[in-house]
């Protein structure tokens, strides 16, 4: 196990020092440019955006050559190491988007602090999943399973707070909770329909992001809505994977569902 940390520990090095490049950058957001009566959309994409690309491409193959020289490579065949990609990604992608814009040096070098651990900690622990061994298995499922949901409401957020047209938001959300409805699904249940079940949770949230952009709803409001959605399609999802998906736990979800946005419906708009 000690070259494999030795890779994830250069990994993290040079994923940490992307981050900070990617902070110093010189960019300007992308002016995304749309009439009426066209859908023909002009997207300027910065130097910024180039890096995070190639920033998440590292992660992954960081993460592939790590994983792969694990004495006891434990994972189903169909997805190799590439349901291990997910997480990482989105989570060093939300520190891309967010450390540039820090409102001062103090709060950028703390973000960055609680960066580094976070990113150290989600590789370790996708290390022990991926190695099968019994030992700290249990909090690496654990921090997985709760880093993974406060990544999925962080990059909701900022998405859904771009206010961008629903083709844009809706596509990215749709993308980034199929990835991380994936990984999280492959925590439960190593089955192949697990990429079928991820696909129609990236659909269905992708549309309601869609509806949601016509909707006077905050930032997080809108995220908030979002995230309960994604919650209950995952944990059905999980379910239903399981074997144990019955009508009273279908009903239950989806009744948590229509109460949290009937509340946040009424109580966020109020609140702006």
């Amino acid at each position: 196990m000690s070259y494999v940390y030795n890779r994830l520990s250069i990994l993290l090095s040079l994923v940490l020092l992307g981050l900070v490049l990617i902070s110093l950058a010189d960019f300007r957001p992308s002016d995304v440019v749309a009439t009426e009566s066209s859908t023909q959309l002009l997207i300027n994409t910065g130097v910024r955006t180039l890096m995070i690309v190639v920033l998440l491409a590292l992660v992954c193959v960081g993460l592939d050559g790590a994983l792969r020289n694990l004495p006891n490579f434990h994972t189903s065949p169909w997805y190799g190491t590439v349901g291990y990609w997910p997480l990482p990604m989105m989570l060093v992608l939300a520190y891309a988007l967010l450390l540039p814009y820090a409102p001062g040096l103090i709060p950028w070098l703390v973000a960055s602090i609680v960066a580094a651990i976070t990113i150290a900690l989600t590789f370790l622990s996708e290390a022990y999943i991926a190695s099968g061994q019994e030992r700290w298995r249990r909090w690496a499922r654990m921090w997985v399973k709760v880093a993974g949901f406060a990544v999925a409401f962080l990059l909701l957020g900022l998405i859904y707070g771009t206010r961008m047209r629903g083709l844009f938001t809706g596509s990215a959300i749709c993308v980034v909770l199929l990835l991380l409805a994936a990984s999280k699904l492959r925590d439960y249940s190593p089955s192949k329909y697990v990429l079928w079940y991820a696909c129609g949770i990236g659909l269905i949230l992708g549309q309601i992001a869609w509806v949601l952009n016509y909707v006077p709803l905050s930032r997080w409001g809108g995220a908030a809505i979002l995230f309960v959605q994604y919650y209950s399609l995952v944990e059905l999802a999980n379910y239903s994977l399981s074997g144990r998906l019955t009508l009273r736990i279908a009903l239950e979800f989806a009744a948590l569902a229509l109460i949290v946005v009937v509340v946040l419906m009424r109580v966020v708009p109020a609140l702006r």
